[in-house]
């Protein structure tokens, strides 16, 4: 320490020297809120992996509309749309009510439209079958509703990060003369479109939203130039540092790891205030600096801000065994950046206070606490018995609370109800089915192949039985594109041909055609008047290899070449994350009871994915929270070397996560992804308060106070400085309520009302635990009339009204 008073030009050139380094790299980051890559094993995504290289992307948009005749207008507005979506960058496919007609009659556009559109019974007639296919019913079309559907698939290479590419493709289909202000598009990749938005966001407001509110804390006390630029400085630079080997390490930024900033500013101003306060008030009020007393300060104040830091560290560092990237991410940088702050404040302040003669202007807090904490200090000391009793209570009230929780990880359910995605949602879902594709993969180990008769009609009373799942909207999959064509000629629904060939036959139907001539045979009622138009297709298959994404084969999307691998398509519904978890659940039991033994499994799809690993990591940040838990008491009976120290430190900060959660649970607001990393964050961060007060009891206790002195005294030093750290934490993480994304609304919402909990309960109930149990032994010796710190303080109180001018 009195090295860095004797030289400190040279520390802080050595410290801004690495910050310049690190500036350009800072605010150089992408933004990636992938989710299943970074949590799930091999199992999952190789199974996932493998569906997407077979069948394609399923990632996909729905643009729902309703209508009001099925005419020709309508069938060359779908035909101009599907050719524009065809068009744009990142679509590899468009499935409408048309679209039957452009791939399997291969219908053009232009003149032959034209021509076949000319005929309204025609018309008619081919939206009459088509409402007839279960394959579209309900999926494309609902004529009940009078509402269909544009389904664009788009190709694996859009990333998340592809924003601009899913606007343009929203914008085009919803710009569209014929569907302006009716079609309604969106979808998993659109809901991933808005989640970046709310990233890129906060990216931009948080950390300048914390700054002002650092600002303000910073003149309102300490009204000079000197106190508001030197704290300022200290608090910038491990945040530089940390966002700049973010950065460097080729990190993206996630809605997860965008509220690091608010923590490391929030963090680093902390340990400026316990610095700037103990010097202040052992000052007295002197114009000039002292080193020495600054030295002083330092020797007293870093053991506390040493042991403060290493919990926060701890709590943090368990994250880093959380499945989930974005959180591990969140836990290691946190860790890192907590590490610089202690860097920062210990070397950075020191050197910048000495090289600058820091000077403070203005009041000390002494007054405000005479006034406040001698009757807190003597409601504590008069009924500790009774503080402890509430706050079991209270703590057991709390965690039934928590019996009753829930999870919540549907990344729909992360939207406000007002938001127009979830309007869009809630339009298709109204008139169509579910926006959230899943998808049952089917693979033969037998001798027969997936087209075998009995295979088939296992896999339709499969399907039907999974169908009648509340929630799951349509179960679709080459089976369908059997029955349906057998239903166009025998009348029988869902039946199955006896015979393999038979049913290679019916698939060919649904291949592309090289060229059409499509001739109609019109049968007429007695009376003359039009009963039926059959249409008849004379042209040959065409070889399907090398064709382009307009002429795509519909069989091989549901059904692999050599006929041994197929996939089940479930759209579900918005349901809640443990309605979805029964679901996938069902759906397993269903197809292991229902299908062959020799026909194996696995459900897979994005939105699946998201799910499963939402839910693991949920679970993941309960043990990450034990361990925390573990790590930060056995640090403090370490430090204390009493086990009574570490209960006393450790309940005055579980019981607000007590409360918190247990009113989670009381009021049904269901645990998300980011509301689980709560409790490590706070029980990291909010025993520092307790550290900082048990400290100042200890050293009361072994100059020669009796433990109501202590507590009178250690209230009145530290009662100010760790409501003004509170509240400076709790505006860093208040400005995440500024964000519209619920989980870090609510985040930044709950973890602030915790550590307003945590610094009442640590003004009451650690002293009142203190003063039972009595861990520290008297002493019997010092002079406890005038204790040094009290010594100091009315020097403080003597010198408060003067002016030292503004450094």
């Amino acid at each position: 320490m009195r090295l860095i008073l004797d030289r400190p030009g040279i520390w802080i050139a050595i410290i801004c020297g690495a910050v310049i380094l690190l500036l350009p790299f800072a605010g150089k980051h992408g933004i990636d809120n992938r989710l299943e890559e970074n949590v799930l094993g091999g199992k999952e995504l190789t199974t996932y992996r493998s569906f997407i290289s077979e069948f394609g992307n399923d990632r996909i948009l729905i643009g729902g509309f309703r209508y009001t005749s099925l005419n020709g207008a309508l069938v060359t507005a779908l035909f101009e749309l599907e050719e524009a979506l065809m068009s744009l960058e990142g679509v590899q496919e468009v499935m409408s009510p048309v679209t039957t007609l452009r791939k399997v009659f291969n219908l053009k556009p232009g003149q032959e439209l034209q021509n076949w559109v000319k005929s309204e019974n025609r018309v008619s007639n081919y939206f009459s079958r088509l409402t007839g296919f279960s394959i579209a019913r309900n999926v494309i079309i609902n004529t009940e509703k009078s509402t269909a559907a544009i389904i664009i698939r788009l190709k694996s290479e859009v990333a998340d990060t592809d924003t601009k590419i899913i606007s343009r493709i929203r914008e085009t289909a919803e710009n569209h003369p014929y569907f302006k202000n009716n079609i309604q598009v969106t979808g998993i990749p659109d809901i991933v479109r808005v989640l970046h938005d709310y990233t890129e966001y906060s990216r931009k407001v948080f950390t300048p939203a914390t700054l002002i509110v650092i600002i303000l804390v910073l003149i309102f006390l300490y009204p000079s130039i000197s106190g508001v630029m030197i704290p300022l400085a200290v608090i910038l630079t491990p945040l530089i540092s940390t966002m700049g080997i973010f950065n460097l390490a080729g990190n993206d930024t996630n809605f997860i790891t965008a509220m690091i900033p608010p923590l490391i500013l929030g963090l680093g101003l902390t340990s400026c205030i316990h610095v700037m306060t103990a010097y202040i008030q052992k000052s007295g009020g002197e114009c000039k600096f002292n080193p020495e007393i600054l030295l002083d300060v330092l020797r007293d104040q870093t053991p506390p801000i040493l042991m403060c830091q290493v919990t926060t560290i701890f709590g943090f560092a368990t994250l880093a065994t959380n499945g989930l990237g974005a959180i591990r991410q969140y836990g290691i940088y946190s860790a890192l950046g907590v590490c610089l702050v202690i860097v920062s404040v210990l070397v950075l302040l020191p050197a910048l206070m000495a090289a600058t003669g820091f000077r403070h202007t203005g009041k000390t807090p002494a007054p405000v606490s005479r006034s406040l904490f001698p009757a807190l200090s003597g409601f504590v000391i008069a009924r500790p018995r009774l503080i402890i009793t509430l706050s079991i209570a209270t703590l057991l009230a709390g965690l039934y609370g928590v019996s009753k929780t829930s999870m919540e990880t549907s990344l729909i359910r992360y939207l406000p109800h007002d938001h127009p995605v979830t309007k869009r949602i809630n339009t298709i879902e109204e008139g169509l089915c579910g926006i959230v594709p899943v998808h049952l993969t089917l693979d033969v180990r037998g001798e027969q192949d997936l087209l075998d008769p009995d295979y088939c009609k296992a896999i339709s009373r499969m399907q039907k039985k999974i169908s009648a799942i509340s929630g799951a909207g349509s179960v679709i999959s080459y089976v369908n594109m059997i029955t349906d064509y057998d239903m166009a000629f025998s009348g029988e629904d869902e039946n199955i041909p006896p015979s393999r060939d038979e049913i290679v036959e019916y698939l060919e139907f649904y291949r592309p055609y090289a060229a059409s001539e499509i001739t109609e045979e019109i049968i007429r009622n007695p009376d003359g008047t039009t009963k039926e138009i059959i249409l008849h297709e004379t042209t040959a298959l065409q070889d399907t290899t090398g064709t382009s994404d307009t002429s795509s084969d519909m069989v091989e999307s549901f059904l692999s070449s050599d006929f041994r691998r197929a996939h089940v398509t479930i759209r579900l519904k918005d349901v809640s994350s443990s309605e979805l978890t029964s679901i996938f659940n069902r759906i397993r039991s269903i197809a292991r009871n229902t299908l062959p033994g020799d026909i194996k499994t696995e459900l897979t799809g994005r939105a699946y994915l998201w799910a499963e690993a939402s839910e693991a990591l949920v679970h993941n940040e309960a043990i990450n929270f034990l361990w925390s838990l573990l790590l930060i008491d056995l640090v403090i009976i370490w430090r204390f070397r009493s086990l009574i120290i570490g209960i006393a430190a450790l309940l005055p900060n579980l019981l607000p996560l007590g409360i918190i959660y247990g009113l989670m649970g009381y009021w049904t607001v269901p645990v998300n992804t980011v509301t689980g990393m709560l409790a490590c964050v706070a029980i990291g961060m909010s025993v520092d308060d307790t550290i900082h007060f048990t400290h100042s009891m200890q050293k009361k206790i072994e100059s020669g106070m009796d433990y109501p002195q202590a507590i009178e005294k250690s209230l009145e030093d530290k009662g100010l400085p760790m409501i003004f750290t509170t509240l400076v934490i709790m505006c860093g993480f208040g400005v995440l309520m500024l964000s519209e994304f619920v989980p870090t609304f609510q985040f930044g919402a709950l973890i602030c009302l915790t550590f307003m909990m945590a610094l009442l309960l640590d003004l009451t109930l650690t002293p009142a635990i203190l003063l039972v149990a009595k861990p520290f032994k008297v002493s019997t010796q010092g002079d406890v009339s005038v204790p040094p710190e009290d010594s100091d303080l009315k020097h403080a109180v003597s010198a408060e009204n003067i002016n030292c001018g503004i450094k």
